[in-house]
């Protein structure tokens, strides 16, 4: 069959062949086919017409424009190539050739801002946008309402730009989506912003398996989407959300509210599906998972013994009311819808399914229904997970193999520095030496050149002296009076005599050393200043005396007396200069040689110790170096200690390798985080089920790809750290788990911090055990929280905790109701052995603090006023409330004091609905001591009753009938039986005869009701009717009923309590009909023979 298509702007009419030569038109914009014939030459015509005007009135004009736009140099737009068979104007072919310039052209502002005003320009707005580049720096503007339900919409492929949509609306997006990135804009880029837009339409699956990241707005987000709704509805297998499939690191989403039914298999979110970027302040609406859409059949007949199995064999999870899995941060947001459906799905939650980010400041208040790990804020709450990589075995070993090799190096360089050193110090100390042997060498060489030339200098005054007192000498000798001048003689011989000695040299002897050379010369100059002196003295005293007088020449004799005193002083002279200039030499000789040897000195001290230090250093290696050995082998030991130690990681849990550092962290505001959140819907789960949270914990074998944060260099010495931090969360739901682990907070919480957190919902754990006010089972720590509420499980029941392990500083008005339980405790049912617990106060009500005791290190139990009187009570804790409710709708709420009592007038009305009634729960309502929910069930009426449990009954009864009701039918009027005498009493109606008579009547049932009665009467529809007998008179009347028959029942309406009749038509009897019709026809016969006669 051929399917021919033609479309404008308003309609679109499609030609179905019915013949060779004709089609059949049908009208897809008003849905129905319009039977009219119309031959095919007319439509060729048709199409030959419109191809002829469109040639001749629109390619001119588009050409016009195209050449206008080449020379308009106003609006910088890149080039593009020329399109084939897009879009122009209101008018769509698959013949036109033009380029897409015009109208772009015609779309753009001086400012560059291109306006869509219909559905056209947005088609061909979103085929420029194959490539970023188009988009990328743009301004958009959306600038009216588009409707797309009877034009095939196509989506923005990529989008880099500023999208203002003006708070406008596209709706009527019907799409079949397949592959990955699904959404009115495929990819939101980093630089992109989608903004003040309103999208309405189906985003269905098609058959496709790997339908992926699909989203109302954008199937992924890098960019910024703000203030964007999406109402309709999107269905994809994984990463699906109202608002983007993905929203990738850095990306925002912000004050966007999805108003559409959400539906997929893995990581479902009514704004997002998976976020690893920032969701603020953004609200969902609408129901996410609530269908058993795909539910396989292990499913819905749930079995709880394989409740517990791994969720990678569950088709549907991570699902949440504003995102399906959350890295990132989801702040301020609000969830009203619905999330989950019974027995399906691991991770629900009315915020995020899966949380491993931060969720500050956030409300849920819808229902959130799941089969394992359900929870009001998230599903599963995973703790931010780091490793740091310490300095492990290898590391030290290999440490301490450097720290050898650096002390061989050092050893071997004491050594060599040892003997370098000393090699050195004894080269300085030759040198040294050499210079005093140079030094002596010098001084010695200077010593005795300058004796020399002091001796030949002091000969040459010596013989000049020597003559001189020879002269002298002979002339006293030739003299008269020589004997008168002995005492000149006796001088004149001194003199002499030690001028024999100085030319002997006896003082300058070579086996004397310098100094005593010296003194020997001063004292011989001393001799011959004295000489010189007592010559002179003599002489002057002799020639005074006169002796002059006998001589021959007295004056001669003075002026050689005189001439060898100045001899004698000259050489006194110059012997001093030399002995001057001797002790120069030395001087200058002993600082040298001084000098060195205070070097040669230090030297060798340095020497002597360099030598003792080396000496040490070379000990201190050595033992170093045993040191280093001993610290290998310890190593060693301690790595094999560790390792028989470490948890195996195919038998544990692979949390057990982290530490729990959460409990450090009081003021933590980093990933792993819930802060400031709080739930006002019920939870119901079959397994771990908490107002905050279902579970914290994680299993990486199950999610092989969960980010884990690393520090270091990788090792052997691993510390695992843990962060999972909730704190100042408010639950007001009702916590409903059919087996294992239900908590006011959280379910079960295999890590982490709970504090500063309240609960005021009932949690009840209904075929199974762990429940507890604040938490199911902690195996991290609970501290300043408050409960209020019922708690009830088979065991394990706690004000705070089923199994706690610290608890520090909590208080408890929680109200047990299965107090027979093993287990139970106003605090805690059971905590470990090792269990950190003290400072928790609770409402004393005759349960010890756990396991029924009160250890008072760990607790202490008071009365109501006591307890309210206390620092930081909250409000809540100071008014008890009795809340009246049906199908999870609030009725009525009642605040009373701590005893009083609630009369039943002050129960609330409750609305009606069709096919059930209602009942109330029952509930003691006086001297109330806890909040307290009254319920009213809605139960299905019973719609048929029957008088027997025969297979065909007597009776039976249609209408709306409580349990108890039951129809019982006698025979007779008032159960009294009527005999065939009997029966004349009862005035039956005209051509009736009355069969038999019953008494009917509905036990338990209104009596101002009618209902539909089946009576079974053989043969039914051979003429009986049902009639209601009346008994005011001592003759019985009857009245026929409206009946119908089904079968063998006849069918009428009666009240609870009726005397009925049954009767039958009283036909007359075959003789009797055949005389009158025999007589009927003699008198036909005579009638027509008399007029044949006339």
């Amino acid at each position: 069959m051929k399917i021919l298509k033609l479309r404008n702007k308003y309609t679109d009419f499609i030609f179905k062949k019915s013949s060779k030569t004709q089609y059949d038109i049908l009208d897809g914009s008003k849905n129905f086919m319009i039977k009219k014939r119309i031959a095919i030459r007319k439509i060729a015509s048709i199409l030959t017409a419109a191809a002829i005007i469109f040639k001749t009135a629109f390619l001119p004009v588009l050409s016009y424009a195209a050449a206008d736009f080449k020379t308009d140099t106003s609006v910088n737009l890149k080039p593009f190539s020329i399109i084939h068979g897009v879009y122009a104007g209101t008018f769509r072919n698959n013949l036109s050739v033009y380029n897409t310039y015009a109208d772009i052209n015609l779309m753009t502002d001086e400012a560059g801002t291109i306006h869509i005003k219909n559905e056209d320009e947005f088609l061909l707005f979103a085929s420029l946008c194959s490539s970023d580049e188009f988009s990328e720096g743009r301004q958009f503007a959306l600038e009216a309402d588009l409707d797309f339900t009877q034009i095939s919409f196509k989506s923005v492929p990529v989008f880099a730009g500023n999208f203002e949509g003006n708070s406008h609306t596209i709706k009527g997006i019907f799409m079949q989506i397949s592959g990955e990135s699904n959404g009115v804009f495929r990819y939101n880029e980093v630089s992109g912003i989608i903004k003040n837009l309103n999208i309405g339409g189906d985003l269905s699956l098609d058959s496709a398996p790997d339908t992926k990241k699909s989203g109302g707005i954008c199937g992924i987000n890098k960019g910024r989407i703000e203030n964007c709704t999406f109402s309709g509805s999107i269905s994809s297998l994984e990463d699906v959300g109202g608002i983007c499939g993905i929203n990738e690191t850095g990306a925002v989403i912000e004050a966007c509210i999805n108003y559409s039914a959400v539906n997929g298999n893995k990581r479902i979110g009514g704004i997002c599906g998976y976020n690893n970027g920032n969701i603020i302040s953004s609200l969902n609406k609408g129901n996410i998972n609530t269908s058993d859409r795909d539910m396989a059949e292990d499913d819905k007949n749930f079995n709880p013994e394989n409740i517990k199995e791994a969720a990678d064999i569950e088709k549907i999870q991570d699902g949440g009311g504003i995102a399906g899995y959350s890295g990132g941060n989801i702040i301020s947001c609000i969830n009203e819808g619905n999330v989950g459906y019974r027995h399906k799905g691991y991770n629900v939650g009315g915020i995020a399914g899966r949380h491993s980010g931060i969720i500050t400041e956030c409300i849920n208040k819808g229902t959130i229904t799941g089969r394992k790990d359900t929870g009001g804020i998230t599903g599963q709450f995973e703790p931010y997970l780091n490793i740091v990589y310490n300095r492990d075995t290898f590391d030290n070993v290999e440490d301490e193999l450097d720290e050898i090799s650096r002390l061989e190096r050092s050893l071997s360089e004491n050594i060599e520095s040892t003997a370098d050193n000393s090699a050195q110090h004894m080269d300085n100390a030759r040198d040294i030496i050499n210079n005093i042997k140079k030094s002596g060498r010098s001084n010695k060489t200077e010593l005795k050149n300058d004796r020399d030339s002091f001796r030949q200098d002091l000969n040459q005054k010596l013989d000049l002296v020597d003559s001189l007192a020879d002269t002298i000498d002979s002339d006293i000798e030739n003299s008269p009076m020589r004997d008168s001048f002995y005492p000149i003689r006796d001088d004149i011989n001194d003199l002499k005599s030690n001028i024999d000695k100085l030319k002997s040299g006896e003082w300058d002897n070579e086996n004397n050393n310098i100094i005593s050379r010296i003194i020997n010369l001063k004292k011989l100059i001393e001799n011959i200043n004295q000489t010189a002196d007592n010559l002179s003295d003599d002489t002057n005293r002799l020639l005074n005396e006169g002796v002059d007088n006998t001589l021959n020449n007295v004056d001669t004799l003075k002026e050689n007396i005189r001439k060898l005193y100045e001899e004698f002083k000259g050489i006194s002279d110059l012997s001093s200069a030399y002995i001057n200039k001797l002790n120069d030499t030395l001087d200058n000789a002993d600082k040298d040689i001084s000098a060195d040897v205070d070097r040669l000195s230090s030297e060798l001290d340095s020497l002597s110790k360099d030598v003792k230090s080396k000496k040490e250093n070379i000990r201190s290696d050595k033992r170093n170096i045993e040191n280093s050995i001993d610290n290998i082998q310890d190593s060693i030991k301690n790595e094999k200690e560790n390792t028989r130690s470490e948890p195996d990681s195919k038998k544990d849990n692979n949390l057990l390798l982290f530490s729990d550092a959460s409990d450090d962290l009081s003021s933590y505001e980093g990933n792993g985080m819930i802060k400031c959140c709080e739930n006002t819907g019920n939870i119901i789960s079959d397994y771990q089920g908490g107002g905050i949270a279902g579970n914290i914990g994680i299993d990486i074998a199950a999610d092989p790809e969960y980010d884990i944060d690393t520090q270091g260099s990788k090792s052997f010495n691993i510390t695992r750290n843990a962060y999972a931090v909730l704190s100042l969360c408010k639950n007001l739901g009702n916590i409903k788990v059919k087996n294992d682990y239900a908590g006011g907070i959280v379910g079960k919480a295999g890590i982490g911090l709970i504090k500063d957190s309240q609960n005021y919902g009932d949690v009840a754990s209904a075929d199974g055990s762990y429940a507890g006010g604040i938490a199911g089972s902690s195996q991290g720590s609970v501290s300043a929280s408050w409960s209020m509420g019922e708690v009830d499980a088979k065991s394990y029941i706690g004000g705070i905790a089923g199994l706690g392990n610290t608890l520090k500083d909590n208080y408890a008005m929680a109200f047990i109701k299965n107090t027979d339980s093993e287990f139970t405790g106003s605090i805690a049912g059971y905590i470990k052995e090792d269990a950190d617990m003290s400072g928790n106060i609770y409402v004393n009500s005759g349960i010890g603090a756990v396991d029924r005791i009160t250890r008072k290190k760990q607790a202490r139990g008071i009365d109501y006023y006591s307890f309210i009187s206390g620092e930081n009570v909250p409000e809540n804790f100071k008014h008890l409330k009795v809340v009246f409710e049906t199908d999870d709708i609030l009725l009525k709420t009642l605040e009373l004091d701590y005893g009083n009592s609630v009369d039943i007038s002050a129960y609330p009305e409750v609305p009606e609905k069709d096919g059930y009634y209602y009942m109330w729960e029952y509930a003691d309502l006086s001297n109330i001591t806890q909040n307290k929910r009254v319920k009213a069930y809605y139960l299905p009426w019973k719609t048929t009753i029957a008088s027997s449990d025969d297979e065909r009954p007597l009776l039976l009864a249609e209408g709306n009938f409580l349990p108890e009701a039951r129809l019982v039918i006698n025979n007779g009027i008032n159960n009294d039986s009527i005999s065939e005498k009997n029966k004349t009493k009862i005035a039956t109606p005209e051509g009736f005869k009355l069969k038999a008579a019953y008494s009917l009547n509905i036990e338990n049932a209104p009596t101002n009701a009618n209902y539909i009665y089946h009576l079974y009467v053989k043969g039914a529809d051979a003429g009986y009717r049902i009639g209601i007998i009346n008994t005011d008179s001592k003759k019985y009347t009857v009245s026929l009923l409206e009946s119908s028959t089904d079968g063998n029942y006849i069918l009428f309406n009666a009240g609870a309590n009726a005397q009925i009749a049954v009767l039958k038509k009283d036909y007359v009897k075959p003789a009797a009909l055949i005389f009158a019709f025999v007589l009927i026809a003699a008198g036909t016969a005579a009638y027509i023979i008399i007029k044949k006669k006339a």
